[in-house]
């Protein structure tokens, strides 16, 4: 299965190329031509209008929907730097899937090239070949669970799954994806949970199976994800918040000062060096890890939670050591 934005994208294409044909396709023409259903075809010619003022109508005459006036999905044409951009988007798609060619723009790309002057293209792929990314391997994860995501994220539908969690093992649930999004490299999807009655966030690499359920369902309106991520560290939530304060010595004191850790930090530096850090999280177990893998160099001021966990773990550690020596 091709990743489900691919196929949208080459659709709303094709869409495009059908009614520019002047043929007058009507929907259980373009639901053939296109291996959907008509509801699908209605929704695809409702996105167009509303999202690209396409001057789409029904003729009723002809049976068919006709462009009002000329249409052009790139009216203006594309520019070099739209081009590099497109380019580089490929790059980054490759990484963040793993090279998995099922989920790479590349197809799309080759599409759009027919609508971009040769004179752009010529230097373009040189100019790509000198940047590049590092973001990370993902963890490992089916393509098709991608694509069922998507299909069910955009077509509001209900999927079943089976799930690994850390904390509570294997099991079968049925969720409403909310939102999908990659974090450091790594992919998740937010929904609504049935087993668990609220909204949670769900690794896709630990999902193994899935299938969409073909049920629809509405997005609660009380859901925000900047909302519901705005206390995570990385993507940990926790059931309460914590005012977490952490000094760093001066020999790493410039590395935590020269970015934005959190959006609710705040940092004091000192007349030594060093400098504190604080932050206001929901989740301590992401931020634990974090401090110790600054080792002697970072010390937890706040919460006392924090302070035992990272006082804990490093006694377990020096046990360690101390028995395989």
């Amino acid at each position: 299965m091709r990743g489900y934005m691919g196929k949208f994208l080459e659709r709303i294409m094709e869409i495009s190329r059908l009614i520019s044909s002047g043929n007058y396709p009507n929907r259980e023409q373009l639901a053939e031509k296109l291996g959907v259903d008509k509801r699908t075809i209605t929704r695809y010619i409702a996105w167009m209008k509303n999202q690209l003022n396409a001057p789409i109508e029904f003729n009723r005459k002809k049976n068919g929907y006709i462009f009002t006036r000329p249409f052009d999905l790139f009216p203006d044409g594309l520019s070099s730097d739209q081009v590099l951009t497109l380019f580089l988007l490929n790059k980054v798609s490759k990484q963040l899937w793993d090279n998995d060619t099922k989920l790479s723009p590349e197809k799309i790309i080759s599409r759009v090239k027919n609508y971009i002057d040769e004179k752009i293209i010529t230097g373009v792929e040189d100019k790509a070949s000198r940047i590049n990314f590092r973001i990370g391997k993902p963890r490992v994860f089916d393509s098709n669970t991608y694509s069922h995501l998507l299909e069910a994220l955009f077509e509001n539908y209900q999927c079943k799954i089976s799930y690994f969690s850390m904390s509570s093992g294997p099991s079968e649930r049925v969720i409403e994806p909310y939102h999908l999004i990659n974090i450091r490299g790594d992919w998740y999807v937010i929904a609504y949970c049935h087993k668990r009655k609220e909204v949670r966030t769900f690794a896709l690499s630990r999902i193994n199976k899935i299938k969409v359920l073909k049920q629809p369902f509405t997005v609660r309106d009380d859901f925000n994800i900047n909302e519901y991520l705005a206390y995570s560290f990385v993507i940990e939530r926790g059931e309460r918040k914590y005012k977490v304060r952490i000094r760093f010595a001066p020999e790493v004191a410039w590395l935590i000062g020269e970015r934005i850790w959190h959006s609710s930090q705040s940092i004091e530096k000192l007349d030594d060096g060093s400098l504190i850090l604080q932050m206001e999280l929901s989740g301590l177990n992401e931020v634990k890890r974090w401090v110790l893998s600054f080792g002697e160099y970072a010390r937890v001021l706040q919460p006392p939670e924090l302070i035992d966990m990272v006082a804990n773990t490093v006694e377990r550690i020096d046990k360690l050591y101390k028995s395989s020596g």
